[in-house]
């Protein structure tokens, strides 16, 4: 199951990377229907999006947020992608010792 649902990712997520790469307005970027696709996917990817954010900076708190229904990003550090995905690291490494 594992293996089938990092295929999945990885496919939308390159059509995704694909299909908005020269796009700068958020809205396309976050309503790309494999991004969407990805959203879908449910918690089971959470672990495939907070890799992909520690290896390549993928912008994945959107899809984090609609998943887990959660924001630890702090208001004022909205729009500073870097500090975004950090603030989403620190998410899932709290919320993997919680489960541990």
């Amino acid at each position: 199951m594992k293996f089938i649902l990092r295929i999945r990712f990885l496919y939308h997520r390159y059509f995704w990377k694909k299909q908005t790469k020269y796009n700068s307005n958020p809205d396309k970027i976050f309503s790309n229907k494999h991004y969407l696709a990805i959203i879908q996917l449910g918690r089971p990817v959470i672990p495939l999006l907070i890799s992909d954010i520690i290896r390549n900076n993928n912008r994945w708190f959107f899809a984090l947020e609609k998943i887990t229904g959660e924001n630890p990003v702090p208001k004022n550090f909205a729009g500073i992608i870097t500090a975004m995905n950090n603030f989403w690291i620190t998410w899932y490494n709290v919320q993997q010792k919680e489960n541990n």
